[in-house]
């Protein structure tokens, strides 16, 4: 049974919506993770990496909504 207070599955969740290109509702997984955890250096880096290759697919076409869950979700950590 999955556990939905678990960063690690938050992280893994992240990683699967990565790699299927659905990089919003990764970076929302990173950041469950990290809320549950913010130790968690995979859940950083991860999210490093899902940024950096959500700007290289969409810089033409950034969602400013996206950008403020980030901004918001940064400044309060």
């Amino acid at each position: 049974k999955l556990n939905p207070q678990n960063d690690i599955f938050y992280s893994n969740k992240g990683v699967a919506l990565m790699e299927l290109g659905k990089f919003e509702k990764a970076v929302d997984c990173f950041n469950r993770a990290l809320l549950l955890n913010p130790a968690n250096e995979d859940a950083k880096v991860l999210k490093d990496e899902c940024l950096e290759n959500y700007w290289f697919k969409f810089s033409k076409y950034v969602n400013f909504k996206f950008l403020m869950r980030i901004v918001h979700f940064n400044v309060l950590r």
